[in-house]
């Protein structure tokens, strides 16, 4: 399995990383939610989404 890796703004510097693509959405939306106060689609989140290689 993949280990899929979300990162903020360079400014901010969150990133997360997990094999669990639901829990690295939940993660994330919530980081954005409550840092950034701003709302963002599971569709936009896939499209920051990238692979870690091994």
């Amino acid at each position: 399995m993949d280990v899929k890796k979300i990162s903020c703004d360079p400014m901010c510097g969150f990133a997360v990383q997990s094999h669990d693509e639901k829990e690295l959405l939940a993660i994330v939306g919530s980081h954005v939610k409550k840092i950034h106060n701003k709302a963002v689609s599971a569709s936009e989140l896939k499209g920051m989404m990238q692979t870690v290689s091994a």
